[in-house]
Order: structure tokens, then sequence, then C-alpha cells
């Protein structure tokens, strides 16, 4: 076959290539094995994120965009993240997208994410709240005795915050 133009021949021959909007992945995945990740703090508009999200796992009940969740390992499922109540904690990820019971969501442990509704002071600590699914500021962190105090990131504006969720080792209990 034998086209006209002056396009390029191969997919090898752009060594920049840009794709101006979604790539349509029609199913497959991208396998990645090396890889350097960039969180892009330039987002601006409401109830948006950068980073990689956790997907294929559903929320266990409706779950708004923001709020924190924990794995539930005998359902199998997503649910709101509670500092104070039993099983409820640590917070594996906050919510970037919005689901109900049984439906798909994402879930965000490292990234960046944005609220509008939220007002944070720059560089402070954000924690789990022991108000189900919410984020405390560092005056409102758990401090009750048995609390799970967990620092899940850090304010870098008003209504921006960079998440770093570790449900492994980042949490104490309160004595």
């Amino acid at each position: 076959m034998v086209f006209g133009g002056s396009g390029i021949g191969s997919v090898v021959e752009d060594p920049t290539p840009q794709l101006g909007g979604n790539l349509d992945m029609n199913g497959f995945t991208i396998n990645i094995t090396a890889m350097d990740i960039e969180y892009d703090a330039s987002i601006t508009n409401d109830n948006t994120y950068s980073g990689l999200p956790i997907t294929g796992i559903n929320a266990g009940e409706t779950i708004a965009f923001g709020q924190t969740v924990y794995y539930d390992t005998t359902a199998l499922e997503w649910l709101l993240a509670d500092a104070d109540a039993a099983g409820e904690a640590p917070c594996w990820g906050v919510a970037v997208s919005g689901a109900g019971d049984g439906e798909a969501i994402k879930i965000l442990q490292r990234g960046i994410i944005s609220d509008t509704a939220w007002s944070w002071t720059a560089e402070q600590l954000v924690y789990l709240s022991d108000t189900p699914g919410a984020i405390a500021t560092e005056a409102a962190k758990p401090a009750t005795a048995t609390d799970i105090v967990q620092p899940i990131g850090r304010a870098i504006t008003a209504t921006k915050i960079l998440l770093q969720v570790d449900p492994v080792n980042g949490w104490y209990v309160k004595d």
C-alpha cells in the first residue's frame, strides 16, 4: 500500500508521541516493569486526582469522593474507615470516585487529591478521622485511648492533599 503525504511511516519514528486525548485500551492493560511516576500538582478542578488508583475491588457501602476507606478482608470490599471503631482501621486509601454498595470504585494510596470544599492549612499533616470516612486535621486527630492514629498525607494547599497512605506501618494505637 502506498499513501501520499508526509506523515510518519511507523510509530517508532516519533520519539515523543502525544495522544491529544484519552487512550482507549479496548479491554487490554499495559504491563509496566520499570517506571517513574509523576504526580501532577497543577490539578485545579474539583474532585480530581493525580496518581495510580487501585481498581477491581467494589465498594461495600455508599462511598463518596474523598472519603477514607479500609479493606474488609472477609467481604473483600472497601468500607468507610473509622479510627475509633474496632476493625474499621487502618485506612487503606481515599476514594477518588464515588460508588454505591457493590459498585466499582477507585482508591488512591499515593498521589495528589483535590477537593474545593476542603480548607486545609498547607504543610499540615492530615489523619484518619474518628468520623467514618472523614479526614482530620492535626488538631482534630483521634486522641482517645485505643483510637488508631494514622497520618494519611500532608496538605499542600487549602484544597489539595499529597496522599501517602500506609496501611501496614503508618499508624499506631493511642494509649
